[in-house]
């Protein structure tokens, strides 16, 4: 097994995720890594979209980042490569619908909390 190191570049910094196996490795472990990193000082309660791109090695080309399928590709056009850079770019932030926001976030939530209800 080969271990990758990824450094996520965010804003001018960059900060390395050391140790990571390519066969343990997926999407959703890509996304919660790289949010800590380069989200670990916005307040917590936004809900932002990354945009997440890796280097290709020996050109000036980005591939996109965005599936369990993506992942996969990094690791392999990276296999001769310890270290993977991946550059965190332009992020969104998702509006979250009055519909959707817990019952204490939500000013317009007049339901009591009953308890347990028989029925």
């Amino acid at each position: 097994m080969v271990a990758h190191d990824i450094v996520i570049h965010y804003l001018g910094k960059a900060s390395r995720i050391p140790n990571i196996d390519p066969d343990k490795y997926s999407y959703i472990d890509l996304l919660n890594d790289a949010s800590e990193t380069a989200l670990n000082a916005m307040p917590g309660n936004l809900n932002l979209l990354l945009h997440m791109r890796c280097l290709i090695p020996k050109t000036e080309t980005f591939m996109k980042i965005v599936d369990d399928k993506s992942v996969l590709e990094m690791f392999k056009v990276h296999q001769n490569d310890l270290v993977i850079n991946l550059h965190v770019f332009d992020m969104d932030i998702i509006p979250e619908l009055e519909g959707n926001m817990p019952d204490d976030q939500n000013p317009e939530a007049s339901q009591e909390n009953l308890g347990p209800q028989n029925n």
